[in-house]
């Protein structure tokens, strides 16, 4: 029963999708192994362009992904970079064995191993030896070394939430911040790495209750454009909200290049200082054709209007489910405190606290 309803599901997906003449992520590679392997003189044409193929982090490549590698390298001008130990990514797809499917496809690479860990105490680097000992289905044995001094030992803390740890993890800092007699015990000496950008949130969030101060490596949570354009969708709901918050939420929603989005906006923020009105007060008017002559194509209007209807869905949603009555109420400085930076809060003695993440790309959808 439960794969006859995935099975209708993904059909009922790949139609949508056809619909729509989209590919969503996985589409993109099952797609161009169909496309290499179907039409010879696409295939040849690739095989002109790319006279070598780099594939880094090996380790976290699906199958798919590594048919279309071998498509693409069948001149057999490949070079791989990858361990096996570090893959994270089966959850997803990743698969392992294409180490070894590339030893048995690529009978004449030549392997360099890389052994030496710069980076890591040797207290760190025989713990991770030790655990990964464990695992039975590694391609490979590795012994890593390291000339790195041992280093601090490596402390275990189990917690069960992401709340505990952030507690903990703020226990810790104030803990060393209040030994004046240790080295180096002020806030700035002090920085926490994270993977996933949501954790850098709730540290955020634990940081700022706790009035420690910070500074962050890479875009904040609450500076991110998408965060800051669903802010503003969330402030439209609240009485007296100011033309700014309506102004982002249509240069978040309004589906146009970026130079005509601007003409847009500055068009509507003319007729709203000339009619001494407000911006949502102009854009109703504008896009309800109540103004005449403002937009010569229909499909300008349309998209006008179906921004005009998210905001009225959103607010009819605030103010409909019981649930969310408190998380709205007018307040002044709700929002504000969502977009304070959190180097302004604590005591400017100590220092600020470090937060760093790895950066990805933005998304393009919220210009």
């Amino acid at each position: 029963m439960g794969n006859e309803i995935g099975a209708e599901i993904l059909d009922n997906y790949s139609n949508i999708l056809k619909s729509c003449n989209a590919l969503d992520y996985h589409d993109l590679i099952s797609c161009s192994v169909k496309l290499l392997t179907d039409f010879p003189e696409v295939f040849r044409e690739s095989q002109d362009s790319w006279k070598a193929v780099v594939i880094d982090e090996f380790q976290d490549t699906s199958a798919m992904q590594y048919k279309l590698l071998r498509i693409l390298a069948s001149h057999h001008k490949i070079t791989i970079i990858g361990d096996d130990d570090q893959s994270i990514f089966s959850f997803n797809g990743a698969d392992i064995s294409g180490f070894i499917s590339f030893r048995k496809d690529f009978p004449n690479y030549k392997e360099v191993r890389l052994n030496k860990n710069y980076r890591s105490t040797r207290y760190i680097v025989e713990a991770a030896s030790s655990l990964i000992q464990n695992n039975a289905k590694r391609c490979q044995l590795k012994n890593v070394l390291t000339d790195n001094s041992s280093g601090s030992k490596i402390v275990l803390k189990e917690c069960h939430n992401e709340d505990a740890q952030c507690s903990f993890i703020v226990d810790k800092i104030l803990e060393i911040s209040s030994n004046h007699s240790a080295d180096n015990c002020s806030y700035g000496n002090i920085a926490i790495l994270y993977r996933r950008r949501v954790s850098g949130k709730a540290f955020q969030m634990a940081f700022r209750d706790r009035k420690i101060p910070f500074n962050i490596h890479g875009v904040a949570f609450y500076r991110k454009k998408v965060v800051k354009s669903i802010i503003a969708m969330l402030q439209t709901a609240l009485p007296g909200c100011n033309d700014d918050s309506y102004i982002r939420v249509f240069k978040a929603l309004l589906p146009f290049e970026k130079d005509m989005k601007k003409r847009v906006i500055d068009h509507i923020s003319k007729i709203s200082t000339t009619r001494k009105c407000s911006f949502l007060s102009a854009a109703c008017d504008i896009f309800t054709a109540k103004i005449s002559g403002t937009f010569k194509r229909w499909s300008d209007l349309t998209h006008g209007r179906k921004v005009l209807a998210t905001l009225d869905i959103i607010s009819k949603l605030v103010h409909r489910v019981p649930s969310t009555g408190g998380l709205f109420k007018p307040c002044p400085t709700k929002f504000g405190h969502l977009s304070q930076q959190g180097s302004d809060l604590g005591s400017p003695r100590c220092g600020s606290l470090t937060l760093s993440a790895r950066p990805k790309s933005p998304n393009p959808l919220w210009a």
